[in-house]
């Protein structure tokens, strides 16, 4: 059990003597108390060294009594950002910035808010003449301002990449477009897995440790040192996507390099000292709605005008017959499809053609059935 303490109840007497020796008299049980301590809002200071606690962050107050709505404390913290970072903060900046007797604009309602942004943003024409920057005073602070200024320059500009060489196996290749790669100047790649090395020594270690001699998925064809392997995007997920990153590099309209779960990918290679090295690839959907039988096609440039292409596309149309349907590529075709498209129908036909007897008759839809 909790022992109840035992409360003095002053005497009169005590009072009395409390009261002439200048000490504040005991409380009355029952009694409210009555405090003589300053109130909140008069006793509590802001916390920081040097301010006394006037002026404020926040508009139409006068005081503060908290470190976040001290105008002081902020002055200081960008004069610290300015020592640190000068080429992006100036005086003119930290004054703007820490100064709250400017007035900003305000508004009882968010959607009064919009408005006034809007009107701001968007001047009646011929304001600025033939300059497309949008008026940004007193929305935001002039260092803000500059910032998002700089911001919106370097969007604009196109970014270089420093990765000009791409190193598969024993060839070394030119990358023609920009991709998710590091940027270095020259980046390594496996040869088996795809993985992407900055330096031609951690290539050569994770060569000793590779278990890979092939890629992963079955091998569904095979002819002399050729073969073909079907792989699943959504079962060997990395190595899809590091396909699709290679693909990059040689495809100007390639978008795909992340969502391969939806994809089939038909990997070429060819044998070679003990391992299949990747010769090319094509992609197709599970279940394409418009019958695609071909949704990327990939050469690797060390391997091109060798007849590859054309097999990867026979091939293709090879899947459809087995599966009793008919199909063709997905459209638009890049500019390297066409070309590769072009020149394999064009030898089909003249193959067809050059087959033919003289009693028989030629006809389209005979030629097309015939050829594929």
């Amino acid at each position: 059990m909790v022992k109840r303490r035992n409360i003095k109840v002053p005497s009169e007497k005590g009072v009395a003597e409390a009261k002439r020796r200048g000490r504040p008299p005991l409380k009355r049980r029952g009694r409210k108390c009555q405090t003589t301590a300053p109130s909140l809002m008069e006793r509590k200071t802001c916390p920081t060294p040097g301010c006394d606690g006037s002026g404020s962050v926040i508009p139409r107050c006068h005081k503060h009594f908290s470190a976040s709505g001290c105008p002081l404390r902020r002055k200081r913290k960008y004069v610290r950002a300015h020592r640190m970072f000068p080429q992006k903060l100036s005086i003119s900046d930290i004054n703007d910035h820490a100064d709250v007797s400017k007035p900003r604009p305000l508004a009882t309602s968010h959607v009064v808010r919009l408005e006034l942004i809007q009107q701001l943003i968007t001047p009646p024409f011929g304001h600025h003449g033939d300059c497309e920057e949008p008026v940004l005073q007193g929305v935001a602070p002039p260092m803000d301002v500059r910032l998002f200024k700089e911001a919106l320059k370097k969007a604009k500009t196109t970014k270089e990449s420093k990765l000009k060489h791409v190193v598969l196996g024993e060839h070394q290749m030119e990358a023609w477009f920009l991709s998710a790669f590091p940027s270095v100047p020259v980046l390594h790649l496996c040869e088996y897995c795809l993985r992407c090395f900055c330096s031609l020594a951690t290539i050569k270690l994770h060569a000793k440790s590779c278990p890979w001699r092939h890629p992963p998925g079955k091998e569904i064809y095979r002819d002399g040192a050729i073969s073909i392997f079907e792989v699943d995007g959504e079962q060997h997920q990395s190595y899809c996507q590091n396909l699709c990153l290679l693909a990059k590099l040689f495809l100007d309209h390639k978008t795909v390099y992340y969502d391969v779960q939806p994809f089939l990918f038909y990997v070429m290679t060819q044998y070679h000292n003990g391992g299949c090295r990747l010769v090319g690839y094509f992609s197709k959907e599970k279940c394409s709605a418009m019958n695609y039988n071909l949704s990327c096609i990939l050469v690797l440039p060390c391997y091109m005008r060798m007849g590859y292409g054309r097999m990867l596309i026979e091939f293709s149309y090879l899947l459809t017959q087995l599966e009793g349907v008919t199909g063709s590529p997905e459209r638009p075709l890049s500019d390297l499809g066409l070309v590769s498209y072009r020149s394999y129908w064009r030898d089909v036909i003249l193959d067809y053609m050059s087959h033919l007897k003289k009693e028989d008759s030629l006809c389209i839809k005979g030629t097309v059935k015939s050829a594929t």
